[in-house]
């Protein structure tokens, strides 16, 4: 009993005390599950961009697999290795989050595996027309999360789109190119 008089004492006395201190842990928590909340937006979009990256040096794996002869050679494999830097970066990022990175390309994958199959049968002006449309789609990606509020996301995209709209341009010029001959 006499632990309860001295509580009710202890509050009573110092209960403005008490009071904002209990404030203060509740304002805290309600930042950190923001935080949390946060971290899970982003953590979902780094692997959603991961995603579409894996994506996209799949599909440049296979193009330059499927066309032996390709005249643009050097532009393929230098646009694959810029989306195969961007998803060693992804995959840090996330990790770095405490957080597990995709470990494949999800639906992106279809788009590599049907552009295999049209790079073999119509040849290189194909896999140049697919190659281009993966572009455009990664653009357009990066292109919705531009002005993302989350400083991760925004920060990560800051360095990245310039790098897509580039790999777009070398694919896009190529596309032109081809279709003049």
């Amino acid at each position: 009993m006499e632990w309860k008089s001295t509580l009710v004492v202890g509050v009573s006395n110092s209960s403005g005390f008490a009071h904002d201190k209990y404030r203060k842990q509740v304002r805290t928590m309600q930042l950190i599950d923001k935080q949390i909340a946060s971290n899970k937006d982003a953590i979902k979009k780094l692997n959603d961009l991961l995603r579409g990256e894996k994506s996209a040096f799949e599909t440049y794996e296979k193009a330059l697999e499927s066309i032996k002869d390709c005249s643009c050679t050097k532009q393929l494999e230098s646009a694959m290795a810029c989306h195969i830097k961007r998803s060693q970066i992804l995959t840090a990022k996330v990790k770095a989050m405490g957080a597990e990175p995709s470990e494949t390309s999800g639906g992106w994958g279809t788009f590599a595996n049907s552009m295999e199959a049209e790079a073999g049968v119509f040849g290189e002006r194909a896999a140049i027309d697919m190659l281009e449309e993966g572009e455009d789609c990664g653009l357009k990606q990066y292109r919705e999360l531009w002005k993302d509020p989350n400083s991760i996301v925004s920060k990560v995209i800051q360095d990245f789109l310039p790098k897509q709209q580039e790999t777009h341009r070398v694919m896009k010029e190529l596309k032109t190119k081809l279709s003049a001959k």
